[in-house]
């Protein structure tokens, strides 16, 4: 179930048109869904205080907040940096061209 804090977020950035911002609400769910894969428990905390902090004050720099949620839900350094991994590599990386068209 998804926190009315957050759909206020949601919908206050954009989602649904076509607004700049509507990626970084796409990002954060993706940063949500590590977290919870993560530590469902420390999830809820954080989704209660990203609600709170994020979402009521309807900040456009989403990323920053999240990071700042993390820091004052208690996340350890080390969770913060597996977090920041696991969401760089969900990306598809572009093949440089000797990848893609390997010398014969």
């Amino acid at each position: 179930m998804i926190p009315n804090t957050y759909l206020l977020l949601l919908f206050s950035l954009g989602i649904g048109g076509n607004d700049m911002y509507t990626m970084e609400v796409v990002l954060e769910d993706l940063r949500q869904l590590i977290i919870f894969g993560l530590d469902p428990v420390l999830w809820w905390k954080y989704s209660a205080l990203f609600g709170e902090d994020c979402a009521k004050e309807r900040t456009r720099d989403i990323k920053g907040c999240s990071l700042r949620t993390q820091q004052k839900a208690g996340f350890s350094e080390n969770m913060i940096k597996k977090i920041e991994t696991t969401y760089n590599n969900s990306f598809i990386k572009e093949k440089s061209e000797t990848e893609v068209n390997p010398a014969t």
